[in-house]
């Protein structure tokens, strides 16, 4: 299986706190993952590092076996260009803790409304997105039940 994502050595720090510390860390296609951790561990941080949101101190992070925050010229490995970062956003995207979504419009719309105007994605393909996402929202809310329910037992001993 190939990765999709990949940190090498990834730093980054917010002051004197240092939030990632050389992080290696792998996601094979098809693979699920779920970031667990206590507050400031770092979890909201690597999202916003795939995000582009927030940038690195040190290390490589590859997407699609790309770099993210680099890039390759002229054999040489440099910072990453607005049109490089721009290119790379078109293959991520998140879904934020607080359900921003649009009120008038149902869940399955708000899933489907960036497939069609973003994207340009046919009836077909937003179809197979909608149903790979309700999919993936049942295995979370499994993922969760079944921590939840771990917490509480391992709570009661």
């Amino acid at each position: 299986m190939e990765n999709i994502i990949k940190f090498e050595n990834v730093s980054k720090s917010f002051g004197d706190l240092q939030v990632l510390n050389n992080l290696n860390m792998e996601v094979k296609d098809g693979e699920k993952l779920a970031l667990i951790g206590p507050s400031g561990s770092g979890k909201t941080t690597i999202l916003r590092i795939l995000m582009t949101l927030e940038t690195i101190d040190d290390g490589f992070v590859s997407v699609n076996d790309e770099y993210l925050w680099h890039e390759k010229s002229d054999g040489k490995i440099i910072p990453a260009s607005e049109n490089h970062l721009h290119k790379m956003r078109d293959h991520i995207g998140m879904v934020f803790q607080q359900f921003n979504l649009f009120p008038h419009l149902t869940a399955i719309e708000n899933v489907k409304q960036p497939q069609t105007l973003i994207k340009k994605k046919s009836e077909l393909r937003q179809k197979k997105k909608q149903k790979n996402f309700l999919t993936w929202l049942a295995w979370v809310t499994r993922l969760i039940i079944i921590l939840t329910n771990y917490q509480v037992d391992n709570n009661s001993e």
